[in-house]
C-alpha cells in the first residue's frame, strides 16, 4: 500500500524497464488521440536536435579544461 505524499519506485532494471516504457507509450498511443500528434511532432524534432549536435560534437570536440579549480573560480573566496 503506497503511503500519503510518497512515490515507490517499480523494480523494472534493464529489459523489464524496456518493455514496461514501451508498452506505456503503445497504450498512450492507441487510448489518447492528442498523443499521437505530440509524438508524431516530437520524435522528428528529437531526431534532428540528436543529428545537430552528433555532427557538432563530430566536428569541434569537446575538451577538458586544464585546470577545474581555476574555470570554476574556487580560488575566489
Amino acid at each position: 500500500m503506497l503511503e500519503h505524499g510518497t512515490i515507490r519506485r517499480l523494480p523494472l532494471k534493464g529489459v523489464g524497464g524496456l518493455v514496461f516504457t514501451a508498452a506505456v507509450v503503445v497504450l498512450a498511443v492507441v487510448y489518447v488521440p492528442v498523443f499521437r500528434w505530440f509524438l508524431a511532432i516530437a520524435i522528428p524534432i528529437g531526431v534532428i536536435v540528436a543529428l545537430a549536435l552528433h555532427f557538432w560534437h563530430k566536428r569541434t570536440p569537446v575538451s577538458e579544461p586544464e585546470n577545474k579549480k581555476k574555470v570554476l573560480h574556487l580560488d575566489d573566496r
